[in-house]
């Protein structure tokens, strides 16, 4: 990282009311501990815990718990700064997130490892639409949005299980498969 990024960053985090920074320790893919701050990533959503996803073959794989994985490996040793944006209604601090100069929340969004989380911001939807047309990540196969999945209830996510791989034993490519799949 260049100085002048580095004292940029550092000013902007001492000049940010609420700004933290130290170790974080990653609960799911959007949503980090640090130094006992919970923060929420701002303008991204990640798949769920429970959440799967399908990959360019068809098969499924469990790609809320992928994407908790590689953020925590990503993250291990590394100082974190999160530079408040909000305050969500579940009282946790929404912020973007910075290991050096590199933007934590737009990283995962350009490795498909989660969405533009476009209700609330707008500021990472390019990242998006580049994962998307490279199919990376989640953006290789199939899967569903995270709110949408997120609102589902138990048997709704079994049901929508179901239905997602009857669909892609029958459809030549993952574009065929049911309304309000992403691929």
């Amino acid at each position: 990282m260049s100085v002048a990024r580095w004292l940029w960053l550092w000013l902007v985090a001492a000049s940010s009311p609420g700004a933290v920074s130290g170790p974080a320790r990653v609960v799911d893919g959007d949503t980090l501990v640090v130094t006992g701050v919970r923060v929420r990533l701002y303008g991204i959503d990640a798949p769920e815990h429970d959440q799967p996803c399908w990959n360019a073959a068809g098969a499924r794989y469990p790609c809320g718990q992928r994407v908790t994985q590689a953020l925590g490996a990503f993250l291990l040793g590394h100082e974190v700064t999160c530079l408040p944006e909000d305050t969500d209604p579940y009282g946790r601090t929404v912020a973007r997130c910075f290991v050096g100069s590199v933007d934590v929340n737009r990283l995962l969004v350009r490795a498909g490892g989660a969405v533009a989380y476009t209700h609330y911001s707008r500021i990472y939807e390019a990242d998006a639409a580049w994962a998307r047309a490279r199919r990376v990540g989640a953006w290789s196969g199939v899967f569903d949005p995270p709110s949408r999945w997120r609102h589902l209830s138990k048997s709704d996510k079994a049901a929508r299980v179901r239905e997602v791989e009857r669909a892609l034993r029958t459809a030549p490519t993952c574009r065929d498969v049911g309304s309000g799949v992403r691929h």
